[in-house]
C-alpha cells in the first residue's frame, strides 16, 4: 500500500524482506501495525521481535490483537477511520528534525547492503529475479496486473516488481 518509488519505501519485512526494512523494524521506537498480522515470517523469534519498541496495533478484528505479539496500545476499528483520527491528533506536532535525519541516515547505511542484488550472466539461463525486474521496467506506466501462485516466485515478485499501487 506504500509506493515502491517513494524514497521512504524500505521494502517488505520478514524472512524474504529487505535488510533495511527488518533493521528499521528491529530498531524502531514506535511500531504502528495497521490491519496486518504479526506473522511468523515477519516476526521470527517472538521474544526478539523489535524488543525496544512500543507497539500499536490497529485492527477491525479484536481477536487479531495480541494474538502473536503483545502490543502496548490496541485500537479496534476501521483502518481508514483510525488513520484519519491519528492524523488529526498528530497534526501540528513538532518533529525532531535532527533525530529524523539521523534515522534516515541509518536506513541509508542499511540500504547499502543491497540484499536483493544478483548477477545476471550475459549468456546462459535468465534468472527469475532478472525476468521479473525486466518485465516491471518494460511495463512501467501501463495498467498492469500481476498474479502469482504461492512459493518462491511470489517472493521474487514482491522483491523485484516495484509496486506503486495497491491491489
Amino acid at each position: 500500500s506504500y509506493p515502491a518509488s517513494d524514497k521512504q519505501f524500505v521494502g517488505m519485512l520478514g524472512m524474504h524482506g529487505s535488510v533495511e526494512a527488518n533493521m528499521a523494524m528491529y530498531n524502531c521506537d514506535v511500531m504502528i501495525n495497521i490491519g496486518a498480522r504479526f506473522d511468523d515470517r515477519v516476526t521470527g523469534k517472538l521474544d526478539a521481535f523489535a524488543p525496544g519498541s512500543r507497539k500499536i496495533h490497529v485492527d477491525i478484528d479484536p481477536s487479531s490483537i495480541n494474538k502473536t505479539i503483545s502490543v502496548d496500545i490496541a485500537v479496534i476499528g476501521d483502518a481508514a477511520s483510525v488513520l484519519e483520527d491519528m492524523l488529526k491528533a498528530w497534526k501540528g506536532r513538532s518533529v525532531d528534525q535532527k533525530a529524523l535525519k539521523k534515522w534516515w541516515d541509518q536506513i541509508a547505511e542499511w540500504r547499502k547492503v543491497d540484499c536483493f542484488k544478483y548477477d545476471q550472466p550475459k549468456a546462459g539461463p535468465i534468472k527469475p529475479q532478472h525476468a521479473i525486474h525486466r518485465l516491471w521496467e518494460l511495463t512501467k506506466g501501463m495498467d498492469t496486473y500481476v498474479t502469482t501462485d504461492v512459493g518462491q516466485h511470489q517472493m521474487w515478485a514482491a522483491q523485484y516488481w516495484h509496486f506503486d499501487e495497491p491491489n
